[in-house]
């Protein structure tokens, strides 16, 4: 018997999907999906990621300082009782808000299918997802990815939320409440008013019967802000600290509330030239095909031709978001996660024309392809270093000791300065009041993690960065161990004569290198001296080098151990 030649077919060939088949943006988003995954685990912490899980090990803790934007310490709870790691806890938290991304994904493919056919509206979601910052921030544990989930969640049960019945009042109550919701999140879901009020007047205009489509879209609007105010009285009930109002939790979340909202117009909002136009400049270039859409998303709902009138009305309210790069003071890599959504919803504007002389499957790559450019420059680095550093911090301090640093990298330990965003920053300037020195006199604080650029600032002691009596007090009381890792101490040459130091930070020091005397006692090598608050005199008591450093017998590291990046560029 002859075999069969080896060409020979055994089975029918497998044919590729059709160029405009569903299957080719449905592919890219799940594998972009995949990356992020993975993302979560090997993408370094950023600072804001760092300080939004020390409010929740301080709420945890029974500390609840305000009652907006800070929602989910509530959510969140769970954490520091399941991790010991602040990198654990993050990781798991950046599991979550993938999940919300996934959700808000889904709401734009919903919206899309008010305006497109299947096809389309996974381009919209492939739109959104490949964009170079939502790709890196979209999963990242900030406030932006589950607002953005409820604000999208929200806009597409009212797009679809039938004219009555039990479904109304599910998709109703449910879209209201995921709104109700994001404003708990942050006071920027304000910027999704367009949108709303777009889809709204849609819905009200397509409707068979204009007035009660009218009345339910009010309804739905009145059913928002109530949900907001019982949330609000809710989370407010558990407000803790408050230094301008002592009268209980209500009004100490009123106050603290209506501090913030005063900050937020004072300082959220520029004229003029942007602070973040290169990281805005930036955002565009990594995804071109979807900042190309967006430029051309007005020109093409002017021409309006695949589009009715109230269509070209909510796509161009859904598009308006994207203007507010030209006066939001802050937006940073991660602002883009919260406003490209409906943004990339209003881009099907220029995605219809588009497919009738492009297939889907070309128009998906030209999506996608720039996401492999952002891929390749992520570092795995990074996130180990993060996490020596953390080792070594609770090496040397076994137990919580007050600390300062930029975002608060050791949610266990109690930081005592505040966030220094450009934000908080302008307000300590503005304010000219030498917090460090304060904190200082007010309790020890032996530990100084120069994590942020603007320390290096306390290298020129006429910065203006910091205030004059800080930059002194930082810089004679805490000595370098490695890295960014200050502990509160004294280098000793063996050739400096004895000098009178003023100690910030009382408490027990051991002396390492060389013999040391102070105010008169020689203390030897691994000698443990209590030193309190106030003037000491310091010197060499032999021919080496010494330093006094805060602790007893604290666990050092090498000095060169952590001399790795801590940060990757937003």
């Amino acid at each position: 018997m002859r075999s069969a030649p080896l060409h020979a077919r055994t089975g029918p060939r497998a044919a590729l999907p059709d160029a405009e088949s569903a299957i080719w943006p449905s592919v890219a988003i799940a594998l972009l999906l995949i990356a992020q995954a993975v993302m979560v685990h090997t993408r370094a912490i950023n600072w804001d990621e760092f300080f939004y899980y020390g409010e929740v090990v301080r709420f945890a803790g029974g500390d609840l300082n305000r009652a907006l934007q800070n929602i989910h310490v509530r959510l969140f709870v769970w954490l520091p009782a399941m991790f010991d790691h602040e990198i654990d806890a993050i990781i798991a938290a950046r599991t979550v808000m993938l999940a919300c991304e996934c959700a808000a994904l889904v709401a734009i493919y919903a919206v899309s299918r008010r305006f497109t056919d299947r096809s389309g509206a996974l381009l919209a979601a492939l739109a959104y997802l490949s964009a170079g910052y939502v790709l890196q921030h979209g999963f990242s544990f900030r406030t932006d990815p589950a607002a953005t989930a409820a604000l999208t969640g929200s806009l597409a049960m009212l797009a679809w939320m039938p004219p009555g019945g039990p479904r109304y009042w599910i998709m109703a109550i449910g879209g209201a409440a995921s709104a109700a919701l994001a404003a708990m999140f942050t006071i920027k879901a304000i910027f999704y008013a367009p949108p709303f009020a777009a889809i709204a007047y849609m819905r009200w205009r397509e409707a068979d019967r204009p007035w009660p489509a009218l009345m339910r879209v009010a309804m739905f609007g009145a059913m928002t802000v109530a949900l907001f105010a019982m949330f609000y009285a809710l989370h407010a009930s558990g407000v803790t600290d408050a230094a301008t109002d002592r009268s209980g939790g209500i009004g100490k979340a009123n106050a603290a509330s209506g501090h913030l909202l005063g900050d937020a117009a004072e300082r959220m909002f520029f004229l003029g030239m942007p602070n973040n136009l290169g990281m805005i400049l930036k955002g565009a270039l990594m995804a071109l095909t979807l900042t190309a859409m967006t430029i051309a998303t007005p020109f093409a709902l002017l021409r309006g031709r695949h589009f009715s009138g109230p269509q070209r009305i909510a796509l161009a309210g859904l598009w308006l978001p994207v203007v507010t790069l030209a006066f939001y003071e802050n937006t940073a890599s991660y602002y883009f996660v919260f406003i490209l959504a409906p943004v990339s919803i209003a881009c099907i504007a220029v995605m219809a024309p588009l497919r009738a002389k492009c297939p889907t499957l070309l128009i998906a790559a030209a999506l996608a392809a720039p996401s492999l450019a952002t891929l390749a420059t992520e570092r795995s680095d990074v996130l180990a270093n993060q996490r020596a550093l953390i080792d070594a911090v609770h090496r040397i301090f076994p137990e919580p000791v007050a600390y300062f640093d930029h975002p608060g990298m050791i949610a266990a330990f109690p930081k005592r300065n505040g966030f220094m965003t450009p934000w908080g920053m302008k307000g300590y300037a503005a304010q000219g009041v030498p917090s460090y020195v304060r904190a200082m006199e007010a309790e020890p604080v032996p530990l100084l993690l120069t994590n942020w650029w603007l320390f290096a600032e306390l290298d020129d002691p006429e910065n203006d960065i910091f205030v004059p009596e800080d930059t002194f007090a930082l810089r004679e009381n805490y000595v370098q161990v490695t890295g960014a890792i200050f502990v509160a101490g004294r280098d000793i040459a063996a050739s400096d004569e004895p000098r009178s130091s003023r100690f910030l930070v009382p408490g027990p020091y051991t002396v390492i290198g060389g013999p040391v005397t102070v105010d008169g006692r020689i203390l030897p090598p691994g000698s443990i001296i209590d030193i309190s608050r106030g003037n000491h005199t310091i010197a060499p008591a032999g021919k080496s080098d010494a330093r006094l450093i805060w602790g007893r017998n604290p666990d050092l590291p090498a000095k060169n151990s952590l001399n790795g990046a801590i940060w990757t560029r937003l």
